[in-house]
């Protein structure tokens, strides 16, 4: 027997190992005198019943089962969140009709036409069972594409050709391009648009002729060289036949009223003559144009003779140091200009202008005038500050002469050479 038990005096375990039932033993911590109780044997069973044990099974049927619920539950929310999507787009879609049909009722086709787009370009994402009556919103978009295209090119061909908005045309044209549904449009729209185009060209070309006969070379000039802008836009042989008939007669205005500027020519203290050129020749042209010369100047659309204009102005500056600034060393800068007009090679008429430091130099820093009173020496800053005062006024000098110069028919005319301040 291997077995033990409990000693009744002090609980220790007492072993029993071979002893039988009835025989007394000693307990091995109280050292009291035991009897050996009968302890009886069970044999092992096949199975065992396991205290609160369960199935392996049941935690992945509970899973299963919740995994399950999940998937119902979310296919159902986004069944929810579909139908509520769809519900959204169909009140966007009817929205966008309603607002097509008031604009349209209004006149306004161009915002109904806008309103209809949209809602055919939401219609057209939905799947196919949901789509509704996009046949229909289509067939009516078509018929309110036309009335709309058809309303703007009627306003167009009826406006007057001196009011032509070539942007407006272009739009239009770029539209029917585009559209299928407006390509019936396209050969009434480029009849319309090229006679309406030609209709400008002529009266533009009438006008400056006019102008011309009237003795205005620069407006005439202007009006002639503005048909520029609508060549481009006219097939290439009737763009070829106007472009002769413009350069016939921009041609002739410059054989007459046209003249060459420069270049500039002379001796500097600073600076470049490109840069005074570049500063100097808009102005000069402006004055030329008011004394009814045609100053030289490039353009894209025209071939002219601007090497057989009759006059020709010649413009020499000669920058120099003359004087002292008050007491001091600093020296004062002085430009001649020598400006001459040339009629056919013959000097017609001529003029001087001259600009010189002014002195005392106006809105001169008190930091400057101590120096000046104290330092023995040039000061090269104020030497510069000297220079650009007179450099400042040589501009305006040569303005003032060039529209003192005579007017564009009188040197013609000129027998001998003239003289201007």
């Amino acid at each position: 027997m291997e077995e033990s038990f409990a000693c009744p005096e002090c609980g220790q375990f007492v072993e029993a190992r071979g002893l039988a039932p009835g025989r007394q033993v000693r307990c091995p911590f109280c050292r009291q005198l035991l009897e050996v109780p009968y302890i009886p044997r069970v044999s092992e069973p096949s199975w065992v019943r396991r205290r609160s044990g369960r199935p392996k099974w049941v935690p992945w049927a509970w899973s299963s089962m919740g995994l399950a619920g999940v998937v119902v539950l979310s296919a159902g929310i986004w069944r929810l969140v579909l139908s509520q999507e769809r519900a959204g787009t169909a009140r966007t879609i009817s929205r966008l009709i309603e607002e097509s049909a008031s604009h349209e009722a209004s006149g306004e086709l161009g915002a109904a036409l806008l309103a209809l787009d949209s809602a055919i370009s939401i219609s057209g994402e939905q799947p196919a069972k949901e789509r509704g009556e996009l046949a229909a919103l289509r067939e009516r978009r078509s018929v309110l594409a036309r009335r709309d295209a058809t309303g703007l090119l009627d306003r167009l061909r009826t406006a007057p050709a001196a009011a032509l908005q070539v942007g407006e045309w272009l739009n239009l044209r770029a539209r029917i391009a585009s559209d299928r549904d407006l390509s019936s449009l396209r050969a009434p729209f480029e009849d319309a648009f090229q006679a309406t185009l030609r209709k400008r060209i002529d009266g533009e070309l009438e006008a400056a002729q006019r102008a011309a006969g009237s003795g205005n070379p620069v407006l005439a000039f202007d009006t002639g060289e503005s048909t520029g802008a609508w060549l481009s836009h006219l097939p290439p042989d009737v763009k070829a036949q106007y472009q002769a008939r413009a350069e016939r007669l921009l041609g002739g205005l410059i054989r007459l009223h046209g003249i060459r500027v420069g270049p500039l020519r002379g001796e500097l203290l600073a600076g470049s003559l490109a840069k005074y050129q570049a500063e100097t020749l808009p102005e000069i042209n402006k004055a030329l144009r008011s004394r009814g010369y045609l100053p030289q100047h490039g353009s894209p659309h025209w071939t002219l003779p601007w090497a057989e204009a009759p006059y020709h102005l010649d413009i020499e500056l000669r920058e120099s140091r003359e004087g002292n600034y008050l007491s001091s060393k600093n020296r004062l800068t002085r430009i001649n200009a020598q400006v001459r007009l040339y009629f056919r090679g013959r000097e017609t008429w001529h003029t001087s202008p001259t600009s010189r430091t002014t002195v005392p130099l106006p809105n001169l820093p008190a930091y400057y005038s101590s120096r000046i009173a104290l330092s023995p020496d040039r000061i090269d800053e104020f030497e510069s500050l000297l220079y650009e005062d007179a450099r400042g006024m040589i501009g305006g000098r040569l303005l003032f002469a060039i529209q003192s110069m005579p007017e564009c028919e009188k040197s013609a005319s000129a027998a001998s050479p003239a003289s201007g301040t």
